[in-house]
């Protein structure tokens, strides 16, 4: 049996966002192993079964599985023409064997393909039977549909082949995707975003107990996807949005209250904040977004939201949201406003709050 994955708890957006309501982690585990709280997440060991679906699924790699993401390093493949993958329910022999294809990253396929290695899939013929179903057959297909679109936006005319070996017994022979099954993929597509809705539609700011200060990163995987488009040398691709590729756009709408809750929440600093003494800005790096979506979540006024399609070659910080700033006339602190504005947010809420208590 495989090891459980390792947690790095201060990447996971329920860390970062205590009202996180991401849980692809834990859907995409097909054993019940992963608990959620507001303080990150945990694998119970007497469940996980190694399988390190949760770590396909985190966009931020809060989870990692290395003995999945080091089984096929590219550098150690570049004499080779042909690699052989199985997972190891299927009991197939193989150079390579992992737990299951389902963990296997979309951009490490794309990396080997794309240097002319020729893979081979052994033992998704098995899916059917295996303990990891449904979501390892699920996550396969994921992958394989964002290894098809990323060759799309690449090109394809030096990419190898990768071949699905057909090693089921003629009885096991899998259906078309079930209803269920596309569903459950449609879900994740949104997971994260339809979750913290509840929160007092009142409020503005979220509180300052619900964002935990950590350092930002950019997962392996987004550096790896940036590298693969570079090398295209395309000027535009814009790709979209796919549930097994971490990386995305974000729009903001004109409700946006200029908080910053955004910038402070962001695990890959995608989103920046841009100011001197005469401008505020809210600046976005593609090239770091992982589309977690954890600042929509945090968004109060609901001005962020990730958008369909992303261009992939972006490499500059794009401007959202600009403000110019002046001074409060009340106690001289400068501060970004709409125009017409003469008095800071801290004042005016000091001044509410005397005037609610003295009248």
């Amino acid at each position: 049996m495989f090891a459980s994955p390792e947690i790095h708890i201060e990447r996971c957006v329920r860390y970062r966002y205590r009202y996180s309501g991401c849980q692809r982690c834990a859907d995409a585990c097909p054993h019940d192993a992963v608990r959620l709280h507001d303080a990150g997440i945990e694998i119970a060991a007497d469940r996980c079964q190694g399988c390190a679906l949760c770590a396909a699924a985190c966009m931020t790699e809060a989870v990692a599985a290395k003995y999945v993401t080091d089984k096929l390093p590219p550098n150690n493949t570049a004499q080779k023409r042909q690699v052989q993958i199985a997972c190891a329910p299927s009991g197939i022999a193989a150079e390579n064997v992992v737990p299951c294809l389902g963990a296997v990253d979309v951009l490490l396929l794309a990396t080997l393909l794309r240097e002319g290695v020729e893979v081979y899939l052994a033992g998704s013929g098995h899916c059917a039977l295996c303990a990891h179903a449904p979501q390892g057959a699920a996550w396969l297909d994921l992958q394989l549909d964002a290894l098809a679109m990323l060759r799309a936006a690449v090109g394809n005319s030096k990419w190898a082949t990768l071949v699905r070996v057909g090693d089921a017994p003629q009885a096991a022979q899998l259906a078309p995707p079930q209803a269920a099954r596309r569903q459950w993929l449609r879900h994740l597509l949104v997971c994260g975003l339809q979750h913290g809705r509840t929160r007092d539609a009142a409020r503005s700011v979220p509180p300052a107990y619900a964002i935990r200060a950590a350092a930002v990163f950019v997962p392996a995987r987004r550096q790896q996807l940036g590298q693969l488009l570079h090398d295209a040398k395309h000027e535009t691709q814009v790709l979209p949005r796919h549930a097994a590729v971490a990386a995305g756009s974000v729009a903001v709408a004109p409700t946006c209250t200029y908080c910053e809750a955004c910038v402070r929440v962001c695990p890959t600093a995608a989103l920046q904040l841009l100011e001197n003494s005469k401008q505020w800005q809210l600046g976005f790096r593609t090239e770091r977004c992982v589309a977690c979506g954890v600042c929509v979540e945090a968004c109060q006024p609901g001005a962020l939201q990730l958008r369909d399609r992303f261009d992939g070659n972006s490499r500059e910080s794009v401007v959202l949201r600009q403000l110019g700033k002046q001074l409060c006339t009340q106690c001289s602190r400068s501060f970004a406003s709409e125009e017409g504005i003469e008095i800071c947010p801290v004042c005016l809420a000091d001044n509410e709050d005397f005037a609610s208590i003295f009248g």
